[in-house]
């Protein structure tokens, strides 16, 4: 069993609160690595936490119940706690925290939407896609917004 953190570090400009638009239903996505074969697979996983499945020969349950397509090893995947959102513009912070049995995750892949509010207005921005840097205008506060130079990271937690 392994706790693993995924942690950002991100210039925020005129902005706040960064975090997934519906985190009840949100899908993060993320390549593994199989602690039985070792294999990294190309394919990412997405999980959820609004989805739960009872994990094989244990009375427990997971988010994710997946299996290594190489040695069959079972793996199961938990969120644990809320997404923490994202105020510390450069500065490196835990943002979720997974539990992991049978495998590792190796990279976070940015999807979905997001959300974030202007740090002077509190304007809510609803629509933010990261998989690269994103720019808007908060009319509210007269002023550019954005969210650059995101690194996404892995962790033992």
């Amino acid at each position: 069993m392994g706790k693993f953190a995924l942690n950002l570090n991100a210039e925020l400009t005129g902005v706040k609160n960064l975090a997934p638009k519906d985190e009840e239903s949100f899908y993060y996505a993320f390549k593994v690595q199989c602690s039985g074969c070792r294999e990294i697979h190309d394919n990412a996983i997405e999980i959820s936490r609004s989805e739960t499945h009872s994990i094989p020969g244990s009375k427990g349950e997971a988010n994710l119940i997946w299996t290594c397509k190489n040695c069959r090893k079972t793996c199961s995947f938990v969120i644990e706690g809320p997404f923490s959102p994202y105020n510390d513009s450069q500065e490196t912070k835990k943002v979720l925290v997974l539990e992991c049995r049978g495998c590792e995750l190796v990279e976070f892949i940015p999807q979905g939407e997001w959300i974030a509010n202007g740090a002077e207005s509190n304007t809510l921005f609803d629509e933010i896609v990261l998989e690269d840097d994103w720019y808007d205008y908060d009319e509210n506060a007269s002023s550019e917004v954005s969210i650059t130079n995101l690194e996404w990271s892995i962790s033992k937690a």
